[in-house]
């Protein structure tokens, strides 16, 4: 009984991941099914989201944040796991996913994404740095970036407070 449950936990998971736009060919890595099945539940991207391609750029660009933040979600939720080695099931993709999008509702992180950020790891194009220089917490760094860099979410933060003081600073004048 407990496998069929199991089973039944790992279909409705790829189907919530297939509603929230994860590519089929990514769910049949997850969880095979007859090729089209996931076709009924595919909602493609959401609203105001667009298609994203396959590519590393957000892993390093403007939005490197995403792979610091779900990296630190990763850690958190899988335990002995940091190095990424054990692979991960469906339904564990879709409570790392469910709790990224619990904490984090406004970013543009797909359950693709993940899988790529998770992948990326495993091949070590994502380097994984034990402390950040400025906040000391884990974070991922793109393999082309530079190790001494602080940690995308400290970038982000240092950027938009520098931002926020200069508008101050007009405000006064």
């Amino acid at each position: 009984m407990r496998a069929v449950d199991q089973r039944m936990q790992s279909l409705l998971a790829a189907c919530h991941l297939a509603k929230f736009g994860m590519n089929e060919n990514l769910l049949n890595i997850y969880y095979p099914l007859d090729k089209g099945m996931y076709k009924q539940y595919y909602a493609g991207p959401a609203d105001g989201q667009k298609r994203q391609r396959v590519s590393e750029g957000w892993m390093r660009g403007k939005e490197a944040y995403l792979i610091v933040r779900a990296h630190r979600i990763f850690i958190h939720l899988f335990p002995g796991n940091e190095d990424y080695s054990r692979l991960i099931s469906v339904t564990d993709l879709w409570c790392f996913f469910q709790a990224y999008v619990t904490l984090y509702p406004q970013d543009n992180m797909t359950p693709n994404r993940m899988h790529y950020m998770i992948e990326k790891v495993r091949a070590r194009r994502l380097r994984i740095m034990k402390e950040c220089c400025s906040c000391g917490k884990p974070f991922l760094l793109h393999e082309e970036e530079f190790t001494w860099l602080p940690c995308a979410v400290c970038e982000i933060t240092k950027t938009a407070l520098t931002a926020q003081n200069a508008q101050q600073i007009k405000a006064a004048k």
